[in-house]
């Protein structure tokens, strides 16, 4: 059984409706003024950050993007594209987030650390969380390969693998969640989706799993 995501398959990015109904956060991310093209807002010429627009609603955008990076990751994972979940909580992730914080330490925010720190912590457990998810896959993958070749013994052993990498998507799932709750409380973020993926996947794990144990417990009998 496959993982049924919650963002539509095909979909490069989450629609912005996910987030705060203001209309700050139904502009797309790159309206009007492209986050990849900002450097330190407080290096700027204040003429030139004038010529911005409005730095609240690039704030708002640059938050939001980073909230669309994550729940995109999620998706991924639960249509079993690993490379992908995780390539995209790399590089552009973390410039994405250097840029929030430059931004909002212009525009005065005084939740910025803690905002900035909650994204990072939810990054760092959801790599986690996609490191375990794609071991556990892999080996589940060799598993299946023993079972239809035969190779009971080498099935056996891979089983008891298996009951611990599931253990451990079990904890950072746990981790993930909790994380998110804590994104929910310090941004303008809505988890709704990225959660419901991370329990799909949970949840799809752990009934693969089951089958497996069941199989072994009539084994031994």
């Amino acid at each position: 059984m496959g993982f049924q995501p919650t963002v539509a398959s095909g979909q490069r990015e989450v629609d912005t409706s996910l987030f705060e109904n203001t209309a700050a956060t139904q502009e797309a991310p790159n309206n009007t003024t492209d986050p990849e093209n900002v450097s330190d807002i407080r290096h700027q010429n204040p003429y030139r950050v004038s010529e911005l627009s409005d730095i609240s609603g690039l704030e708002r955008r640059l938050e939001i993007q980073l909230a669309l990076y994550l729940t995109e990751s999620t998706a991924q994972l639960t249509r079993e594209e690993y490379a992908q979940a995780s390539r995209i909580l790399g590089p552009t992730f973390d410039n994405t987030l250097d840029k929030y914080v430059s931004v909002a330490r212009h525009n005065q925010n005084s939740d910025v650390n803690e905002t900035a720190s909650s994204f990072r912590e939810t990054r760092d457990t959801q790599r986690e969380f996609a490191s375990a998810v794609t071991e556990y896959q892999e080996t589940y993958d060799t598993y299946v390969t023993a079972k239809t070749g035969g190779d009971e013994g080498r099935a056996r052993l891979i089983a008891r693998d298996l009951a611990t990498l599931e253990q451990r998507v079990n904890e950072t799932s746990s981790d993930l969640l909790s994380d998110y709750d804590g994104l929910s409380n310090s941004s303008i973020a809505n988890v709704t989706v990225p959660t419901a993926n991370v329990e799909n996947v949970t949840t799809v794990i752990a009934e693969r799993q089951q089958s497996i144990n069941l199989t072994s417990s009539r084994r031994r009998r």
